[in-house]
């Protein structure tokens, strides 16, 4: 697993690429934290691209959780970008992505993190 991070106004961008699954989720759940704890004053934003991630376990979901409990306590959002047809499955079975927002681009994601919320 790869892990990539970048500020894109007030939104982290974290873009991941390999398998998420048990090592590898509980590195990634890692990386989110400290990402969020490193970030700018003024970041609020935390966006998860995963077009590159194949697979992904219920540790990669936990991982998932952790970044978003991370960016809640800097009072801000979640959103993943670019889930593959069967990444999209798993949030909504397991009803994660009623928490955790899927956009098909990674654009569409970060004008709706940018946009003030009601």
């Amino acid at each position: 697993m790869e892990v990539s991070v970048r500020v894109e106004g007030t939104t982290l961008v974290v873009t991941v690429r390999g398998r998420l699954v048990a090592g590898e989720s509980v590195q990634l759940g890692g990386a989110l934290e400290q990402a969020v704890a490193d970030a700018p004053s003024g970041v609020n934003g935390l966006l998860i691209n995963v077009r590159d991630v194949p697979y992904i376990d219920s540790q990669g979901l936990g991982s998932v959780i952790r970044g978003q409990q991370a960016i809640a306590g800097r009072g801000g959002r979640i959103a993943i970008a670019e889930p593959q047809p069967n990444i999209a499955r798993v949030f909504t079975v397991t009803k994660l992505s009623n928490v955790v927002p899927l956009y098909d681009d990674e654009q569409s994601a970060l004008l709706e993190l940018a946009a003030p919320t009601q």
